[in-house]
């Protein structure tokens, strides 16, 4: 498992970058927003946020996941024979597109939360519209837990005193760090899980056409440096649709997981 020290790869950081873009994209609706925080709905100042944009952004990721996957499928297809009708570019974009609209549900979901609580916080304050608005600017794209972390920063530089301009560069800096240790976690996440599900779909391919044996086992790799509970799982040896002790049927096993299976 990669820890968070460790660079990111080529793929992970375009993976990021894209990931950054998609939540700086999602506009507010300071207008709606007023209007929400009248009739003190939530449900309605959810909605003031342009989450069309969002996805737009987002379809950059689908080719980078695209291309991780086709990359290891091309490595590990090395020795073998294979069915002709082995589609392995279909495949990946088949997976792709149901994944990145899987991810796009993952980070929606949270960021929708996200701005629940800001809003819950700011109408029992009683704070005001431009004040709310701003605090939903800054916490889109981000986990509930940043999400607060950022509003409750914010309220502790207003309480001593600093002023506006300072107060919104300081939060800005903070929340764009958050923003980005989300993104690349997701990133190395979701480009690891690729390169996974790519080797796998080349293993049931192999048994399907005779090229591998149904007996065919798989092992859990751990890199240096793993956590505990991948160094646990390192070496552990199942059949290839057997899942491991932690329930998943390939890796990875958490954010970050940098771990791999290898057929055995």
């Amino acid at each position: 498992m990669a820890t968070a020290t460790d660079d990111l790869t080529a793929r992970e950081k375009a993976a990021t970058a894209v990931l950054v873009a998609a939540a700086a994209a999602a506009g507010v609706d300071v207008a709606a927003v007023a209007d929400a925080l009248a009739h003190r709905n939530v449900d309605a100042l959810v909605a003031a946020v342009d989450w069309v944009a969002w996805r737009e952004a987002l379809a950059g990721y689908e080719p980078i996941l695209v291309a991780e996957y086709l990359s290891t499928v091309t490595a590990t297809l090395d020795g073998f024979e294979w069915g002709a009708t082995f589609d392995p570019t279909g495949m990946a974009r088949t997976w792709a597109y149901t994944h990145a609209g899987e991810l796009v549900t993952a980070i929606d979901g949270p960021t929708r939360q996200a701005v629940r609580q800001i809003v819950v916080e700011a109408i029992g304050r009683g704070d005001s519209i431009d004040r709310t608005a701003t605090a939903i600017k800054t916490v889109v794209g981000l986990h509930p837990r940043y999400a607060l972390a950022v509003d409750r920063y914010r309220q502790r530089l207003e309480a001593e005193g600093v002023r506006f301009g300072r107060v919104e560069q300081q939060v800005g800096r903070y929340r764009r760090k958050l923003l980005r240790s989300r993104a690349e976690s997701i990133a190395r996440y979701e480009v690891q899980d690729a390169m996974n599900r790519g080797r796998y779909q080349v293993w049931q391919e192999g048994i399907a056409n005779r090229a591998l044996p149904t007996t065919s086992q798989k092992a859990w790799s751990a890199t240096s440096g793993a956590c505990p509970i991948c160094q646990g799982l390192d070496g552990e040896t199942v059949g290839v649709n057997e899942p491991f002790s932690d329930g998943r049927l390939m890796p990875p096993d958490h954010v970050r997981c940098r771990c791999s299976a290898v057929l055995v």
